[in-house]
């Protein structure tokens, strides 16, 4: 195998698919930048397109306080000054502003908790800033502001003090934070890109306390809606209306304005993408609204808002498909990540066919083309190269030794490696994403670690290759046992097979953003495509796979809303017979949007539980026995045929 080959392995290594970046504020999930999170980002750059107006969330450069009197007279100016004053004690609730005295006890507060000893650059206090659309009510301001610092400051596993006073004296209601940096616990309050105190999700944590109390807004980058320059910093906005000038913008040279063009390049393709798949789920307007913004971006304009869309069922918006799409993305994910390395496979092979039903919005950056594209002709994990009437060779013992021998003092996971031939990259992004996966392990046991930490070094330069040359002698050593034994075929041979598979996958996956247009009454009858899988609808595909393996008693959804948007996904997805027998509990109604009867069962029971009139009916009780018992049957033939080994570093 060439080392060539594991070129778009290198690159996703440095990018990360699935890496979780802390908490995500307060008791949130731990943050991924995978496609999840990807996803999540094309949800926000609907909300823009369809007239949602800015969340902005910023830190007021040098606005920390190193000392008593500093922080003494910033409280005094924000809390003199304001319409709302609210703190993480509740002890002002309901007051307008501070009194001199009340000043004086939340400074004293604050101060009590600082540690001389350990001096801090930027202050032991942070200022914050929420700013709001023209026109938004100041209770509203002070209702959302509340929800986000509540859910980054006072959540599961992160306390910390603060004071919030809300501002009318701009055309923008605002609301500034004082936050004492000191938790109790000893953590120091950072914003960092990645990090569980990030711009980005301080900004969709305003989106979605937004969305609760009537306030649209929108998360999206700069360069989402075009803009190519930096924003003016607040010490030049100051500045300039000191000056009565206006305030300018900063631009991007070098290679940050060619980044720039090449991420503004992509977001005008994901727009195009969101417009298609609107098409097809029957938002034409807002289908629309999308197209216009693709064609806005590619002549190099700014995507501004607009008279926001009006959706007739709010329940049923397209943001809320892709929000409830992105979330099961995201779930897949963390089960990926703690998955057994025999089980890890199918799981990513249902995240990467999930995905390629929607490659069109991005979901890999500018790598999503490789999920409409066939694996390599030469890969040890290419469906194109597995002989799959001889796949029962692998679990004779006599192989597993061999393959066990062949990655010893790799890092590499035997079970893994045979469970990941067993399921066949059927698409070059899953091929790509396991090579990445082989490659990182195989750093890491090189003693590729940063110092102190878990993580790989990043890769570059003659570590880079070093780690390239090496897995490529492993592939090599596996590549021989499998051809040994029937399983893997020459590369040559290959050819042939992959020729046929990229005819499938480029029929299967179209330039729409969708395999499945919004079900009519003459196409309601699913359309297999020619590797046996049956096209469906992304946001029940990736709730199929979410909870297919959940315990029967678990409710399958965190909230009323999820439950809401699945169950009107569903019935636009199924025809009123089919609807009719779901009903009464028959699994076999869904055959056309899922082939495996687990996933099958899980839809069921979601369905079921998603409205009041069938949960706990007989044909839920009925669906939820029949899943204990399949879980039961599958589980004992795991164990007779799937041990997991070790993993040799």
């Amino acid at each position: 195998m060439s080392p060539r080959s594991l070129g778009p392995a290198a690159a996703l290594l440095e990018e990360g698919w699935s890496r979780n970046r802390g908490r995500g504020g307060g008791a949130s999930p731990p943050r991924s930048k995978g496609p999840g999170a990807s996803l999540g980002r094309a949800g926000q750059m609907a909300r823009a397109a369809t007239g949602a107006r800015a969340a902005v969330f910023k830190a007021i450069r040098h606005g920390g306080c190193h000392s008593r009197t500093e922080l003494a007279r910033q409280i005094a100016y924000v809390g003199t000054k304001s319409s709302h004053v609210f703190d993480a004690q509740g002890a002002y609730d309901g007051q307008r502003v501070l009194t001199p005295a009340q000043v004086r006890e939340v400074t004293e507060r604050f101060a009590r908790t600082w540690d001389p000893a350990r001096p801090t650059k930027l202050g032991h206090t942070s200022h914050l800033l929420l700013s709001f659309p023209i026109g938004t009510k100041a209770h509203a301001v002070r209702e959302v502001t509340r929800g986000v610092v509540e859910q980054f400051f006072q959540g599961d596993g992160a306390q910390f003090d603060y004071l919030v006073a809300v501002h009318e004296d701009r055309a923008h209601t605002h609301a500034h934070v004082i936050l004492n940096r000191h938790s109790p616990d000893g953590e120091m309050f950072y914003l960092r890109s990645g990090h569980h105190f990030s711009y980005e999700l301080f900004r969709e944590a305003m989106v979605a306390h937004g969305e609760r109390h009537g306030v649209r807004l929108e998360a999206t980058r700069r360069l989402d809606r075009g803009l190519v320059t930096y924003d003016a910093r607040s010490t030049e906005v100051r500045q300039a209306r000191a000056a009565g000038l206006d305030t300018s913008e900063r631009p991007r040279l070098g290679r940050d304005l060619e980044h720039a063009r090449r991420h503004i390049a992509l977001a005008a393709s994901t727009y195009q993408g969101l417009a298609g798949l609107a098409s097809g789920l029957g938002f034409e307007r807002v289908s629309q609204a999308l197209q216009r913004a693709s064609l806005t971006l590619a002549r190099n304009g700014v995507v501004l808002p607009t008279r926001e869309i009006e959706m007739a069922d709010t329940q049923g918006s397209f943001d809320g498909l892709l929000r409830e799409f992105g979330r099961n993305v995201q779930a897949l994910e963390e089960r990926i990540a703690t998955a057994s390395p025999p089980q890890r496979p199918r799981l990513e092979r249902g995240l990467t066919d999930a995905l390629a039903q929607v490659a069109a919005l991005n979901p890999l950056g500018e790598r999503s083309a490789s999920l409409r594209e066939a694996p390599s002709p030469f890969g040890v994990y290419s469906q194109a190269r597995i002989a799959r009437d001889a796949l029962d060779r692998l679990d004779d013992p006599p192989v597993r030794a061999a393959v066990d021998a062949a990655v010893r003092g790799t890092g590499l996971s035997a079970s893994e490696i045979l469970a990941r031939v067993k399921v066949g990259a059927d698409r070059a992004a899953l091929e790509d994403h396991w090579h990445a996966s082989d490659l990182q392990a195989v750093a890491a046991s090189d003693g590729a670690r940063a110092p102190g930490s878990d993580r790989p070094r990043e890769l570059t330069g003659p570590a880079k290759e070093q780690a390239l040359d090496r897995l490529d002698e492993v592939y090599d050593r596996i590549e021989t046992v499998l051809q040994n034994v029937g399983v893997l075929r020459e590369a040559r041979v290959a050819d042939e097979v992959r020729e046929r598979a990229e005819a499938v996958v480029t029929r299967s996956l179209p330039s729409a953003a969708l395999d499945v247009p919004a079900p009519r009454a003459d196409t309601r009858a699913g359309i297999a495509d020619e590797t046996g899988r049956t096209a469906r609808h992304p946001l029940i595909a990736a709730t199929a796979l979410r909870l297919r393996d959940q315990a029967a008693p678990e409710t399958a959804f965190r909230d009323g809303t999820q439950a809401q948007v699945f169950h009107a996904a569903l019935e636009r997805a199924l025809a009123p017979e089919e609807l009719r027998r779901l009903r009464q509990g028959d699994e076999t109604a869904l055959a056309r949007l899922a082939g495996d009867r687990l996933e099958r069962l899980a839809l069921a029971k979601a369905y079921l539980e998603s409205d009041a009139a069938t949960r706990n009916s007989p044909a839920h009780l009925r669906v939820l026995k029949q899943i204990v018992s399949d879980q039961v049957d599958e589980r004992r033939l795991a164990r007779g045929h799937e041990e997991e080994g070790p993993t040799h570093g």
